[in-house]
């Protein structure tokens, strides 16, 4: 006939949720040992205690109902991570051999799920000493988070990804699970982005021009080398101070306000003119084009400014209109040779005294006034010399003699 454990085996095959208890007149250790293993929850000894029984019966419902719950749990667990389209992974601590990985991890390595069982982690770290440094972390915090790894992706392309795991028990061994998430994208526009910030840096700090780059507020972000040399600050000097403080007069203030609201208003470029006074104390001005850089919501974010030193072409512009109005003015006569001797420019004075009009001198040798033979001795002696000094004798439009002393000297034309 069929015996207890052979009801045992039956019904927890057809039935696995029913809690079994089983009932013996002849009891023995080797008998519960068996019995357990057949699924019963427990063995009771003739003659039965009633109380026994109940309190008996209701541990092993709470029990299969715990156990049901587990598995619908763990069943779903399974479903969650293999539905999930992060890359999952478990492997034991002591040797990194990968005890489980969903689809998603085998997609991003090339290797099927079944066959990463055969692999150990460090197959696939680029560096394999990164793993001593997970180990160590889980070892000393139990997890770890947002740690960047570079990996060896599919046919062994780098790929950068950001592990989050923590350690656990499973099977009586301590195992690292958790997943990554794929980063290869961020870090090469992280990559292009540095790259092309270096570019323009390059560019700002070996621009002649002063570049100049401040926030709303007018504290600066950027001081290019141009403004280093112009100012005598370096940039770490004045980062994050306003420019208006470290630069602008107080006469000056109210000019750069107006800019400013111009600037933010627009249209851009802004141009304008004001001095800096530079670490010593000197004086520079400055021609400024302003145009300004805004958020994703259209609001000013940075100033860009871009300015030319004109200090000393100012002073060249000042100085040449001072001697335009000597040459203009000047009651002694000056002409301005080409190095074949040609009139090419002449001061009023030259045309009271000589009588001709430019249409007549200009551009005509001037040793048709001084004669070739008086003119070849001057040229020797500039030659010679340098330069020239003394009396001749020239003669006007209406052929009247008149005496010259007479000055002439060389202009490089570099």
């Amino acid at each position: 006939g069929i015996g207890g454990m052979d009801v045992l085996h039956h019904v927890r095959t057809t039935h696995p949720d029913i809690p079994l208890i089983m009932v013996t007149a002849h009891p023995s250790v080797p008998l519960a040992v068996q019995a357990i293993q057949k699924g019963a929850y427990r063995v009771l000894t003739k003659p039965i205690n009633i109380d026994e029984l109940e309190l008996t019966i209701h541990q092993s419902v709470e029990h299969a109902r715990m156990q049901r719950w587990l598995r619908e749990a763990d069943e779903q667990l399974r479903l969650l991570v293999e539905t999930t389209p992060v890359p999952y992974i478990i492997s034991r601590v002591k040797d990194g051999r990968i005890l489980y990985a969903n689809q998603p991890l085998a997609e991003l390595v090339g290797i099927p799920p079944v066959e990463l069982k055969k692999h150990l982690t460090t197959d696939f770290y680029y560096d394999p000493r990164d793993r001593v440094t997970v180990v160590e972390r889980l070892k000393r915090d139990g997890f770890l988070h947002d740690f960047e790894l570079l990996l060896k992706g599919a046919g062994g392309k780098p790929v950068w990804t950001v592990l989050s795991v923590a350690t656990m028990e499973l099977a009586g061994e301590q195992v690292i699970l958790g997943g990554l998430i794929n980063i290869t994208r961020r870090k090469e526009t992280e990559e292009a982005l540095l790259k092309e910030r270096n570019f323009v840096s390059a560019i700002l700090d070996t621009a002649g021009a002063l570049m100049l780059v401040v926030d709303p507020s007018g504290r600066i972000v950027r001081f290019n080398r141009a403004c280093e040399e112009i100012t005598g600050y370096t940039a770490k000097q004045v980062q994050g101070k306003n420019f208006k403080d470290m630069f602008i007069a107080p006469e000056d203030i109210e000019t750069i306000d107006e800019r400013l609201d111009t600037i933010r208003r627009g249209p851009w470029p802004v141009k304008g003119e004001n001095q800096w006074i530079t670490k010593s104390g000197e004086r520079r001005l400055i021609d400024w084009a302003n145009t300004a850089l805004l958020d994703d919501d259209g609001e000013l974010e940075y100033i860009v400014a871009t300015g030319i030193d004109i200090t000393e072409g100012r002073k060249a512009e000042e100085n040449l209109r001072l001697y335009r109005e000597i040459f203009m003015n000047s009651i002694d006569v000056i002409t301005v040779l080409d190095k074949e001797g040609r009139i090419i420019a002449r001061n009023p004075a030259h045309e009271r005294k000589s009588g001709y009009t430019d249409e007549e001198i200009l551009g005509q040798r001037s040793g048709q006034f001084l004669g070739d033979k008086q003119l070849s001795k001057i040229y020797k002696t500039l030659a010679e010399d340098g330069s020239y000094r003394g009396e001749v004798l020239g003669t006007t439009k209406d052929g009247m003699p008149v005496w010259i002393d007479l000055s002439i000297f060389p202009i490089s034309g570099e």
